[in-house]
C-alpha cells in the first residue's frame, strides 16, 4: 500500500521556491516519488489518496538542539536532583510528544540526566511509544568550571546533567561509558561562567585536551557538539574538529575563520535568550540578570550575523525544554529569530529546521528533505511560512503530520508544572526580618 499526497505547494528544502501542484508517494514510509501531480503513477485500488492540495507541505520540522529531558524545569533541582530518573523518562517521552503539536517529526537532545534519552529513543525506535525521531546524548561532558558543573565542589551528583571529569583520562573514560551505552553524539561543556584575563570567557578545556577528546570521540564513532559562548572555546572546539557548536555568542574574525575551516555548524539557541529575557517578570527568581540575558541576545545575534555574512552554516535550535521556553511551544520561533534578526530568508529558516538538521541524523535516518529515498516524514499547513514566518508558530494552522507516510494522532496533556517538575524542597522566598515585617500591611498579631 502506498500513500500519495497531493501537495498545492511543496517546500522539499532543496531550492528557495515552493513548487505548486505536486505529489509525494510514499511506500513502506519511504519517499518513490515526488514530482507535478500530472505525471504521478496512479494509485491503485488500495493505495491511500491525502488531500492538502489547498495547503502548503514541507519536510517535518526538526529542533536541532534541545534539554526535552529537563522538563520544563524552574530549578536545576528540579532538571536533575529531586525527580528520580524513571519519572524523568517517562516525563520526557510525554515532552517528545508534545512536540508532534508543533509540527516536529525529528530532535536532537542536546543533554540529558542519566541514560534517559537514550532509553526514551530506544522506546520509540522499538515502537512502544509514539515521538518524533530522536538522536541523543548523555550527559555533558565537563570539567571544573565549566556549563553545567552547577553544584559545589563538596557535592558530586552522580544523577546530574553533566558529567564532572578532572582529567583527560577520565575524560576518555566518559566518552567510552556514553558511546557504550548507545549516544549518537557526545556532548562537550566547553566552557562556563569564569572571565579569563582579557575578559572573555574561558574554556574550560584547553586546547590540548579538545583535540585529544574530539579526536577520541571521532575515533569511536560519534561526533562532536560543544556548549562554547566565548570565543576560546569556539576556536578550541573548531580546531579540534567539532561538528556543532552552540551558542557562539562572541565570534571574532578569527574564530569565524576557524568555524568555516572546520565546516562546523553554529547553533545560536536564540530562543532561550529571547524568551528569558522578554519573558521573565519581577516575581521570577531571575530578574535580577535580565540585562545579561540582553547582553548576551545582542551579542550572539551579532556573532550570527557576522556569520552568516561570511557564509557559516547555522542550524536552528531552540534549546527549549525549560520554564521559559517549554516542550512543545516555542520550537519554530528559532526558525522566526533566525529569519528576523539574523538576516536568514524564510528559504534558509526552514532548511535550518530541516535538511541541515537533518544531515545530523546520519545513518539513523534520512530525513529532512522531501527527495526520492528520504523517509516520508511531513507537516502540512493552512498557509505559506514562505510568506509570513509566523504561520510556522500557529499550531492552528498544522492541518496535517506524517511520520514515514502514516498520519501522526498522539494527544498528549497540558503541561501541569506542579505535578510533572516543582518538586524542589521550598520554605520561603524572602527572609521576614523585622524591617520587612513592619513594610507588610497585615499583621498576624
Amino acid at each position: 500500500m502506498a500513500h500519495y499526497f497531493r501537495c498545492g505547494k511543496l517546500f522539499t528544502a532543496r531550492s528557495d521556491e515552493a513548487l505548486r501542484n505536486q505529489t509525494v508517494v510514499a511506500t513502506d514510509g519511504v519517499i518513490t516519488y515526488v514530482g507535478p501531480t500530472a505525471a504521478a503513477p496512479r494509485p491503485a485500488a488500495s493505495d491511500s489518496v491525502v488531500d492538502h492540495s489547498r495547503h502548503f507541505v514541507m519536510p517535518g520540522l526538526i529542533d536541532g538542539h534541545t534539554h526535552i529531558g529537563a522538563g520544563n524545569a524552574n530549578t536545576e533541582e528540579d532538571v536533575d536532583l529531586y525527580a528520580p530518573l524513571e519519572f524523568r523518562a517517562l516525563r520526557m517521552m510525554i515532552n517528545l510528544q508534545r512536540m508532534f503539536a508543533a509540527g516536529y517529526t525529528g530532535v536532537i537532545d542536546g543533554a540529558t540526566t542519566g541514560r534517559v534519552g537514550i532509553a526514551c529513543r530506544n522506546a520509540i525506535n522499538a515502537g512502544l511509544f509514539a515521538g518524533p525521531r530522536t538522536i541523543c546524548t548523555g550527559p555533558f561532558i565537563t570539567t571544573r568550571l565549566g556549563y553545567a558543573d552547577f553544584y559545589p565542589t563538596w557535592f558530586n551528583n552522580p544523577v546530574a546533567v553533566r558529567t564532572r571529569v578532572t582529567s583527560l583520562d577520565q575524560g576518555f573514560e566518559a566518552i567510552r561509558v556514553q558511546v557504550k551505552d548507545g549516544v549518537d553524539f557526545i556532548k562537550l561543556g566547553m566552557d562556563g561562567k569564569v572571565r579569563n584575563l582579557d575578559g572573555g570567557i574561558a574554556a574550560c578545556f584547553n586546547a590540548e585536551e579538545t583535540k585529544h577528546l574530539v579526536a577520541e570521540s571521532n575515533r569511536l564513532g560519534k561526533w562532536v557538539k560543544v556548549h562554547a559562548k566565548g570565543t576560546e572555546a569556539v576556536l578550541h572546539s573548531a580546531r579540534a574538529g567539532a561538528r556543532v557548536i552552540c551558542h557562539a555568542a562572541h565570534l571574532t574574525d578569527e574564530a569565524i575563520d576557524a568555524v568555516l575551516e572546520a565546516d562546523a555548524i553554529l547553533c545560536p539557541e536564540l530562543t532561550i535568550i529571547h524568551n528569558f529575557t522578554t519573558f521573565t517578570q519581577p516575581t521570577d527568581s531571575y530578574n535580577d540578570v535580565t540585562h545579561i540575558g540582553q547582553a548576551e541576545w545582542e551579542a550572539t545575534v551579532a556573532s550570527m550575523r557576522k556569520a552568516r555574512a561570511a557564509g557559516c552554516r547555522i542550524l536552528a535550535g531552540s534549546d527549549s525544554g525549560f520554564a521559559c521556553c517549554p516542550a512543545g511551544e516555542w520550537h519554530a520561533l528559532e526558525i522566526k529569530l533566525l529569519v528576523e534578526h539574523v538576516g536568514l530568508t524564510p528559504a534558509e529558516g526552514l532548511r535550518a529546521g530541516t535538511a541541515i538538521n537533518g544531515e545530523l541524523f546520519g545513518g539513523t535516518a534520512k530525513i529532512g528533505v522531501i527527495e526520492k529515498g528520504y523517509l516520508a516524514d511531513l507537516v502540512a499547513f493552512d498557509g505559506d511560512p514562505l510568506a509570513d514566518i509566523n504561520v510556522l508558530l500557529d499550531k492552528k494552522k498544522i492541518v496535517g503530520l506524517y511520520m514515514g507516510g502514516e498520519r501522526v494522532t498522539t494527544k498528549a496533556p497540558p503541561i501541569n508544572m506542579r505535578t510533572e517538575t516543582d518538586f524542589s524542597y521550598r520554605m520561603w522566598g524572602r527572609v521576614y526580618d523585622q524591617k520587612r515585617v513592619a513594610s507588610m500591611t497585615t499583621r498576624a498579631f
